[in-house]
């Protein structure tokens, strides 16, 4: 049985560098939705805008850790990895449905609290802005 690894061409510089710019463009847009998101979620105090910034959250911390395991994955075979670095993605994977599974959790969490306790909506044209 041979590893695919072992017989993929080499990327080129330029290849390497347009996934690295891919990855750095991604963590900028997942910052600026995290930022919006998060100024009509504590202006409008909307459940709906908290579940929309925790997806944007987990987007963003998706962003990161898919650009550091790319950063890695990248590093050519050495002594110690035979076959590269590729079992790094495969982490980073594992670490994202941990932080999805904590996320989706505390929404449920204040989804529930504010079942028992209604809190009307301060300010939602905030919150159709951002969401647009």
């Amino acid at each position: 049985m041979t590893d695919d690894r072992a017989v993929r061409k080499p990327l080129t510089p330029a290849m390497k560098r347009l996934i690295r710019s891919a990855g750095a463009a991604s963590v900028a847009v997942a910052v600026t939705l995290v930022a919006l998101k998060a100024w009509a979620w504590l202006t409008t105090g909307s459940i709906a805008m908290l579940g929309s910034l925790a997806d944007s959250v987990l987007d963003l911390l998706a962003s990161i850790m898919v650009l550091v395991a790319v950063r890695f994955a990248l590093e050519p075979p050495d002594r110690e990895h035979r076959f590269g670095h590729g079992k790094l993605e495969a982490i980073a994977g594992l670490t994202q449905s941990l932080v999805i599974a904590g996320s989706g959790a505390y929404v449920c969490f204040e989804a529930v609290r504010r079942l028992l306790a209604p809190e009307p909506i301060a300010a939602p044209a905030a919150g159709l802005l951002v969401s647009r």
